[in-house]
């Protein structure tokens, strides 16, 4: 009877946690674009109050503080704070007020082409989100446009016409699912653990597979990892304030997969219960 009660008792919070953020129950652990886009009709981000602020001021955005002390310092501590540790192409992405609704963030749908941690295998489709990003505030064509971002500086990056991630992930906690629902990027409050590689404008033999998957179309998603191991395009970072930005930013994309790699397996034969 008691485990009866407290199954009932963890029912009823998480469903009161789901309606105070807005958010529906059945994407208390798995939020997908559907349901933000449900949630968040157009008319709704236009009675906004960021899309007000827009309306009032000539900027329509706003900047958000950065903190250096919750950035970690390397990939080994980056991938034990990571819930989902993947290389995944992008689908699509929504950009929606924040649940506190005082910001936006900025959802994405992608596919897993490998995992080296978590639940969601090569083939699966997982949403993440983060801080910021930006949203009309009016039907009308050059109307008023909300937009936020960190405050600091961006890394100048190539025209990536095609490029992959690699996501360090975690669920958001405490006050920040106030900012983003969901899986969010593991580091720096969200805005430390997304990479992203670049894959050449020139197609070839060797890269169709990937650019296939990568359109969403047919193609095999271990030979596109193959290639993807193999290849020696760099690994780009948003951020300048990101301090594994002066390790890996321009790295060659094999040498980060294979210190990747390694890192997990290192991780993962550690948890292992020893044989003595």
């Amino acid at each position: 009877m008691q485990t009866i009660l407290r199954n009932v008792v963890g029912a009823m919070l998480v469903a009161v946690a789901a309606l105070r953020t807005g958010w529906p129950q059945s994407t208390a652990q798995e939020i997908r674009l559907s349901d933000i886009r449900a949630q968040q009709p157009p008319e709704s981000i236009y009675a906004s109050d960021p899309c007000q602020r827009a309306r009032e001021t000539p900027q329509g955005s706003m900047d958000f503080p950065v903190y250096p002390n919750t950035f970690v310092p390397d990939l080994k501590t980056l991938l034990e704070r990571s819930d989902e540790v993947i290389l995944a192409a992008h689908i699509n992405q929504v950009t929606a007020i924040s649940p506190n609704g005082k910001s936006t963030a900025t959802y994405q749908e992608v596919r897993v082409i490998h995992s080296w941690k978590g639940a969601h295998p090569a083939g699966s489709t997982p949403t993440f989100g983060k801080r910021g990003g930006l949203v009309e505030c009016s039907p009308n064509r050059g109307g008023p446009l909300f937009s936020a971002v960190p405050r600091g500086k961006f890394l100048d990056g190539l025209a990536l016409d095609y490029f992959v991630y690699v996501l360090f992930l975690r669920h958001a906690q405490g006050e920040e699912t106030q900012l983003v629902q969901g899986l969010l990027p593991a580091g720096g409050e969200g805005l430390q653990g997304e990479f992203h590689i670049y894959i050449p404008h020139y197609p070839s033999d060797a890269d169709k597979g990937c650019r296939d998957v990568l359109q969403g179309t047919t193609g095999s998603l271990q030979d596109c990892y193959s290639y993807l191991r193999s290849l020696t395009s760099p690994v780009m970072i948003l951020y300048e304030f990101d301090p594994l930005a002066a390790k890996y930013y321009g790295k060659p994309a094999s040498g980060f997969i294979e210190e990747i790699q390694s890192e997990a397996d290192s991780q993962e034969s550690a948890q292992q219960p020893s044989l003595k």
